[in-house]
């Protein structure tokens, strides 16, 4: 009997372009539960930002969908503990936000309706240079100055005004009974 060998099908082109299509299906099925569900109350206007937008490979591709709200959550908030480097000059601040999205592979959720009520423009420059800080804090330097404020809900970073945010409450259970005894 003759055996035959294939000669082996290189993997560079052909993996890049399917591992980009699953990482685009995967934004896509986030921006059809965000906007399509209406579970923030979302227009056709708004936009759901952190698409990677690159032919480029990525090696930190999101994880698997996990199965509940809770635990997708908890993969945002995990993201947000992540270390990294904004090195924006005079950038519009939509740029920067969605660029931070794509870094960390979270949904960001920009609540529009809020900032042309309080006439804050997404395309106003900014200018932020840190290195070594947590997502979370990097954000924070980002959107304090413009008086607006980012939190996690409805499994997206919701990016809005700072009023707004504050008018949000949470309810959290804490264990005391080490402080009790």
């Amino acid at each position: 009997m003759r055996k035959e060998t294939l000669p082996a099908r290189p993997a560079s082109r052909a993996s890049v372009s399917l591992g980009r299509r699953l990482r685009l299906l995967w934004w896509i099925a986030t921006a059809m539960i965000v906007i399509g569900a209406g579970l923030t109350g979302g227009t056709e206007d708004d936009k759901i930002l952190g698409a990677p937008a690159t032919d480029e490979p990525d090696s930190t591709a999101p994880p698997p969908e996990p199965d509940s709200r809770a635990a997708r959550e908890q993969i945002i908030h995990h993201a947000l503990d992540t270390v990294v480097v904004l090195d924006h000059e005079e950038a519009p601040l939509e740029q920067v936000i969605c660029g931070l999205g794509c870094k960390l592979h979270i949904p960001i959720y920009i609540d529009r309706p809020s900032f042309v009520e309080e006439g804050v423009s997404l395309d106003q420059r900014v200018t932020i240079h840190v290195h070594g800080i947590s997502a979370r804090s990097a954000l924070a330097l980002l959107l304090e100055p413009l008086h607006c404020a980012a939190f996690v809900a409805d499994e997206v970073l919701m990016v809005t005004i700072a009023a707004g945010a504050a008018e949000r409450l949470e309810t959290r259970v804490y264990d005391v009974t080490d402080l009790v005894h």
